[in-house]
């Protein structure tokens, strides 16, 4: 898991990191449980991505972009869909 800054710079990394991942059908969402430093590391709304992993043994790889880099606008437009309770600002998601 990498939480990179808006300029890029790693703020937080596990490179070996279980996650725990619950996927709730009846209220159709998918929970991830991550470190309390990820959460601590982690501006309101970013984006977090994850991609299959080519390391044997690792199923992904998790980048966390904050609002503000390169990487979110660009990952943005893919966030098309609004979760259930997102508060003031909805919180949004897509499939890529």
């Amino acid at each position: 898991m990498r939480n990179p800054d808006v300029n890029g710079a790693v703020v937080v990394w596990y490179p070996n990191f279980s996650l725990n991942m619950v996927d709730y059908e009846k209220k159709s969402e998918i929970r991830v449980t991550v470190q309390p430093a990820v959460v601590q590391n982690t501006p309101s709304h970013s984006i977090m991505v994850m991609r299959e992993s080519g390391i044997t043994g690792i199923d992904y790889d998790i980048y966390i972009y904050p609002p503000g880099s390169s990487e979110f606008t660009n990952y943005l437009a893919v966030c098309n869909n609004t979760m259930p309770s997102g508060g003031k600002t909805p919180r949004r998601f897509g499939w890529i």
